[in-house]
């Protein structure tokens, strides 16, 4: 049997524009784009991702995607 769902282990948890709220997605689908693209980041500032196999939490800010946890 094929898991389907393989890689996407990455839940959106919160969603400003709310397009993406609760969607798995695979870290690809998130951080596609070099740091210097225009536009550098697919999802609106405050978006969170959380990874649901390590709990491991991302947040877009300045158009970018940065850990929760590096952010003071």
């Amino acid at each position: 049997m094929v898991n389907i769902n393989h890689g996407y282990e990455w839940r959106v948890s919160s969603d400003p524009s709310g397009d993406f709220a609760g969607r798995r997605l695979r870290l690809i689908d998130i951080q596609p784009y070099a740091p210097d693209a225009n536009p550098p980041c697919p999802f609106e500032e405050g978006t969170v991702f959380v990874n649901e196999r390590t709990g491991e939490k991302l947040i877009v800010r300045g158009g970018q995607i940065f850990r929760k946890d590096s952010l003071a």
